[in-house]
C-alpha cells in the first residue's frame, strides 16, 4: 500500500456494481472534476467577486455569527456543495479546497462509494447503542484491526474521544501494572501539542490562548511534568528533555503521548531517530507509547501511519485514527492496541452511545477499501514532493520572498508567511490572513494555522494540475502584494469581513 510509484495521477472511481446506473452518474461526474475542469483553474487569476448584491454568503455568516457561539473564526466561504477536491458556495463560486477538513477530506468530498453505502445503511438502521451490537460490528473490527496489526479496537466518534480514552487506559495500564501510586500517573506530552479542545487536552497544551481562563487544569498530563520547577518541559523532537523528564518523575511515568507529526503546530516532522527513542525508552520503563494520528495517519504522510512510514521499525502501544477514518463522512475514531494493553479498560467503564453504529462502521470499511483501491497513500507520497518542490522554485523568485521555510511530508504542507515581505510596496498592514482572503478570491481555499503559516492538506485525490492551479493562484497573490496591485484594488471581502472574522488561525 505504500511506496511504488502509480503510473496515473489520475482518479478512477471503482465501482462495486456497474449496473448501478445512478452512482455510474455520480462517479462520472467525480471523475470529471480531476481530469477536464483543471485547466481553466490553472490559468486564470481573475478575482472573484465577494460583493454581489445577492450575496448569500455574508447574509448566511451575519445570521451565524448572531445566533451561533464566537468559538470560530472561519474563512468567509459558506459552503453548499462538494464533490472531489472541488467545494461551491451558496453563492455558486467553486474553489479547490486546499483546507481538506483538518484532514478528515482524504477521500475527496462526498466519495461516491461512501454515498452509496451510507444511504444503503440509512434505510435499514442507523443506531444501535452500545447496549447491543449490530450486524457490521464484526466486519468493523476485524477489517480496522487487520488494516493496522493490532489485536483490538475501540471505536469512538471524534479524535478528541479517542486522546481521553487513551489517558484513561494508560493510566490504569500505570496502576495495575506499573504499580504507580494511586492518583499519580503522569502522561507526557509535549509542547505546541494539539490534542483537541477538551478541558483534558487544554490541560495538555502549551499555548497561552488555548489556556486563558480555563483552568485550573487537570492534573498529570502536560509538557510541563515538574511541579516544583515550571520551567521544566518537553520540546518535542527532542532526546534530551524527554530523558530528564524520566529521570525526574520516571516512576510515575505511564505513557507518553506524541503526534506523529505534528500538524496544527505548523507540520514539525520529528526524526526517525527521536521516534525511536521514544519507543525504546517507553519500552525500557513499561510506559505506552501513545502515537496520536488523527490528522496525519490514513495516508496523509504517504503511509497509512505516519509514524511508521518515518521509522518502518517502530509501532505504537497505542494509535489513535480519527477524522479521515470514515472519509470524512460520520465522526468516527478508534483506539488501537493489543489485547495485554487494551485490558486495562475494564468493560462498561468506556464508550459513547453513537461509537461503532451502524453509519459508523460500514463508512470505516468502504473508507479502509478506498485508500487502498486506489493507493492514495502512494499518490500522497507522489505528489507531496512536487507541491514542496514548486513551492521551493516560487520561493526563487524575485519579489516571492514572502514565502518563508518549507515543511512537508506526503500531501502535509506548509509554508510560514514572511508579513514584512508582504508590505514591501504598501503602507498598509498586510497579513498572512489577506494572503487567505486573496487566494479565496483566486479559487483556492487554505487555512491558516499559528497566524502566520499556511497549512495545505488537500484531499489525497488531487492532481498535478490542481497543484499547479494553487501555485499559479500563490503567484499572482505574492505578485500583487509585491507590486502594489492589492493597494489600490483592495482584496475581495477584506472590508466585509475584517471586523467580524479578521485574522481568523487556528492556533493564536
Amino acid at each position: 500500500m505504500t511506496g511504488s510509484t502509480i503510473l496515473s495521477i489520475e482518479l478512477t472511481v471503482k465501482q462495486a456494481s456497474v449496473q448501478d446506473q445512478e452512482t455510474s452518474n455520480i462517479d462520472e461526474s467525480f471523475a470529471c472534476l480531476t481530469s477536464t475542469q483543471m485547466d481553466s483553474h490553472a490559468t486564470s487569476s481573475k478575482n472573484l467577486s465577494f460583493s454581489t448584491p445577492d450575496d448569500k454568503s455574508y447574509a448566511l455568516i451575519c445570521t451565524e455569527r448572531k445566533y451561533g457561539a464566537l468559538n470560530y473564526t472561519p474563512l468567509p466561504f459558506v459552503m453548499a456543495r462538494g464533490l472531489g477536491t472541488r467545494v461551491w458556495d451558496v453563492d455558486g463560486r467553486e474553489l479547490i479546497d486546499f483546507g481538506g477538513a483538518y484532514c478528515a477530506m482524504n477521500l475527496g468530498h462526498c466519495h461516491p462509494r461512501l454515498v452509496k453505502v451510507l444511504q444503503s445503511q440509512l434505510e435499514t438502521l442507523t443506531l444501535a447503542s452500545r447496549a447491543f451490537t449490530h450486524a457490521s460490528a464484526a466486519d468493523f473490527c476485524r477489517v480496522v484491526t487487520k488494516t493496522f496489526g493490532y489485536e483490538r479496537v475501540l471505536p469512538l466518534n471524534g479524535g478528541a474521544e479517542a486522546v481521553e480514552c487513551a489517558i484513561k487506559l494508560a493510566r490504569s495500564w500505570g496502576y495495575s501494572q506499573l504499580a504507580i501510586p494511586s492518583d499519580q500517573a503522569l502522561v507526557l506530552t509535549f509542547t505546541n501539542n494539539y490534542h483537541g479542545r477538551t478541558s483534558l487536552a487544554t490541560s495538555m497544551s502549551s499555548a497561552t490562548n488555548n489556556r486563558t481562563n480555563y483552568g485550573p487544569f487537570i492534573p498529570g498530563v502536560s509538557p510541563f511534568y515538574d511541579a516544583s520547577n515550571p520551567t521544566k518541559k518537553l520540546v518535542y523532537n527532542d532526546e534530551a528533555s524527554l530523558r530528564a523528564a524520566f529521570d525526574t518523575v520516571g516512576s510515575r511515568i505511564c505513557a507518553v503521548l506524541v503526534e506523529s507529526v505534528q500538524g496544527e503546530a505548523g507540520v514539525i516532522v520529528p526524526s526517525a531517530s527521536w521516534l525511536r527513542f521514544v519507543r525504546d525508552l517507553c519500552r525500557s520503563r513499561g510506559a505506552l507509547y501513545i502515537a496520536d494520528e488523527i490528522q496525519v495517519g490514513l495516508g496523509r504522510c504517504g503511509h497509512m501511519v505516519a509514524c511508521t512510514g518515518i521509522a518502518p521499525d517502530v509501532r505504537p502501544d497505542v494509535l489513535l485514527l480519527a477524522k479521515s477514518l470514515s472519509g470524512g463522512t460520520y465522526p468516527t475514531s478508534v483506539v488501537l492496541a493489543d489485547s495485554h494493553h487494551m485490558a486495562a479498560i475494564r468493560p462498561n467503564t468506556h464508550g459513547a452511545t453513537f461509537s461503532g453504529s451502524p453509519l459508523s462502521t460500514v463508512a470505516t470499511i468502504e473508507a479502509l477499501a478506498i485508500l487502498h483501491d486506489e493507493q492514495l497513500c502512494d499518490r500522497a507520497a507522489e505528489l507531496g514532493p512536487y507541491l514542496v518542490q514548486g513551492l521551493c522554485r516560487l520561493r526563487d523568485v524575485v519579489g516571492r520572498s514572502a514565502i518563508g521555510e518549507i515543511r512537508g511530508i506526503g500531501l502535509l504542507v506548509a509554508f510560514d508567511v514572511h508579513e514584512t515581505q508582504l508590505n514591501r510596496s504598501s503602507e498598509r498592514k498586510w497579513t498572512a490572513w489577506h494572503l487567505s482572503m486573496l487566494l479565496m478570491s483566486r479559487g483556492i481555499l487554505a487555512k491558516l494555522v499559528q497566524s502566520t503559516t499556511l497549512k495545505l492538506t488537500p484531499p489525497l485525490t488531487v492532481t498535478k494540475q490542481e497543484l499547479d492551479a494553487f501555485l499559479t493562484a500563490l503567484d499572482a497573490c505574492l505578485r500583487d502584494f509585491s507590486d502594489g496591485t492589492v493597494d489600490t484594488h483592495g482584496i475581495p471581502g477584506v472590508d466585509k469581513y475584517a471586523g467580524m472574522l479578521g485574522g481568523s488561525s487556528t492556533l493564536v
